[in-house]
């Protein structure tokens, strides 16, 4: 009788094992979904087909129309992107937006650049944030009807070197500034300094 026992209790235990194993790999996968969730979907748009993906699955922006001009003459180009809250890459030029996105807010990946260059009808930005100590580079230049008041006070604020951005409204269209330092006041008074400086990255 013992032995015959013990034959009964082996299956059980081999089976509670299988069942604790299957439990893991439930756990271990939920725990990647969560992980792919949390960090989102990067959707990289630098050709017109690119507007093809559903961007409702996309959490973060990867924009270059510098790479393809045609994008900005599509009828689907702000649909797509005016709901994507973070940008790892924001690159405009020459489209005829009044604005970039509906949202009010926009977050900021670290190592981000932004540049919106030549758009004629830009009237209105949302508000960049980003995390202290991340590197983010903004080039705002050429856009005539643009109001950068916002975007150069917050830059200022955060004491940041190098930020390349117009005047607001585009007052001397050719020429940007290094909005945390002096050069800002200076341009305001009328004593406006040329910067022929390429962008660069500040934290």
């Amino acid at each position: 009788m013992r032995s015959g026992s013990k034959q009964v209790r082996l299956p059980r235990l081999l089976i509670c094992v299988a069942r604790m194993q299957l439990l893991v790999i439930g756990l271990l996968f939920s725990a990647t979904l969560i992980i792919e969730n949390y960090a989102g979907t990067t959707c990289i748009v630098t050709e017109v087909a690119a507007l093809q993906q559903d961007s409702k699955k996309c959490s973060v922006l990867h924009l270059n129309t510098y790479l393809d001009q045609r994008l900005v003459k599509q009828g689907k180009f702000f649909d797509f992107i005016k709901n994507i809250g973070e940008y790892s890459m924001f690159m405009l030029r020459k489209s005829n937006l009044s604005r970039i996105t509906d949202l009010d807010v926009i977050k900021l990946h670290h190592g981000a650049q932004v540049s919106i260059t030549q758009n004629e009808l830009l009237a209105k930005l949302p508000k960049f944030e980003w995390k202290r100590g991340d590197r983010i580079t903004f080039t705002v230049a050429d856009n005539p009807n643009l109001d950068t008041t916002k975007l150069l006070k917050d830059v200022k604020a955060r004491k940041m070197k190098n930020a390349h951005i117009q005047l607001p409204f585009g007052e001397f269209s050719a020429t940007v500034v290094s909005s945390a330092s002096q050069r800002y006041h200076d341009m305001i008074a009328g004593n406006q300094q040329i910067s022929n400086e390429p962008p660069r990255s500040f934290g």
